[in-house]
């Protein structure tokens, strides 16, 4: 009876072994990271955000060079566990590298036991001649916008970063895991996270043609600072060309616009660069408004308030 025990148990110990020594690396560095990540990742990442703490686990080189194949030489730098959380039905874990004075944050998309990709989220580092400072934020479960600074290396004292200076990357995480990138090196940009003063927001009493707005209650927008809010986030999509997310913002049907798949395939022979000049040169001081809602530019593009959204009602 015993003896039928133990070859019952020795049997079960070496299915156990060879299960596990089946196990990809990548499958092992998942597994250990799901236990030894102590932090939450934040929707905001950046360099004031991250320490290196002595009793976070210093990573094995091996199981996670797969995971990391952007990094040349891996063995020159110090690898952390760091956080995680979850993104919609995709689980993120974030890698803290250090080596010296640089610090390096990139998050890793799991579906599953797989590791699909992994995305620089936060650090500073030197890239081509250039030091640059990065950080992020988490907009939500699908979307990862990362703002990055570039400034000369010189030997002279570092001068303010400009805000103009910026680099901004859009991700959207699709449900596999992979992800497309919307991105913009151009020197005018707005980013998402940037709030104007309130110079930029107060209204102007009388508008460029001499004619003075209406009321914004007149023009059915319940909340002007939501709506100017939201209208800097839209200046951005569209300095960016962010089709996919400016499909949302349009009141279906739109003269021969049908539905969000005609507007994205139409979307050059629609937002010619005309419209796009208007939007982006439109000034939230002097949003002209009345009966029929929001117009930007010259008569060109006209929003409302629609069951709590603002969308786009006339587009010329």
């Amino acid at each position: 009876m015993n003896t039928h025990k133990l070859k019952n148990n020795f049997i079960i110990i070496i299915l156990l072994l060879l299960a596990f020594s089946c196990r990809q690396p990548n499958e092992v560095s998942i597994r250990m990271m799901n236990s030894k990540c102590k932090v939450a990742i934040a929707n905001s990442i950046s360099l004031d955000s991250i320490a290196i703490d002595t009793n976070f686990i210093k990573v094995d080189e091996e199981n996670l060079a797969k995971l990391l194949p952007e990094i040349v030489d891996i063995t020159q730098w110090n690898i952390y566990f760091y956080g995680k959380r979850k993104m919609g039905k995709l689980r993120t874990f974030s890698l803290l590298l250090s080596n010296g004075e640089n610090k390096v944050l990139r998050l890793v998309i799991v579906k599953g036991k797989t590791p699909i990709c992994n995305i620089e989220v936060a650090g500073n580092n030197q890239l081509e001649g250039y030091s640059y400072n990065l950080s992020s934020n988490i907009v939500d479960d699908s979307t990862i916008v990362t703002r990055k600074y570039q400034y000369l290396q010189t030997d002279e004292p570092a001068e303010t970063v400009d805000a103009n200076d910026s680099i901004i990357t859009i991700y959207r995480l699709k449900i596999d895991g992979n992800y497309t990138i919307v991105k913009s090196d151009t020197i005018s940009i707005v980013p998402q996270s940037i709030v104007p003063d309130d110079g930029e927001y107060s209204d102007e009493i009388f508008y460029y043609n001499g004619n003075s707005p209406a009321r914004w209650a007149l023009a059915g927008i319940k909340n002007p600072r939501a709506f100017k809010d939201f209208y800097m986030q839209f200046r951005n999509m569209v300095k960016l060309n962010d089709k996919d997310q400016i499909a949302n913002y349009i009141n279906y049907p739109l003269g021969s616009i049908k539905d969000e798949s005609d507007f994205v395939k139409n979307y050059q022979k629609i937002f010619v660069p005309k419209i796009r000049e208007a939007i982006l040169g439109q000034k939230i001081r002097q949003l002209y408004r009345d009966q029929r809602g929001v117009m930007i530019g010259d008569d060109q593009l006209w929003f409302k308030e629609i069951n709590g959204k603002y969308k786009i009602v006339l587009l010329k």
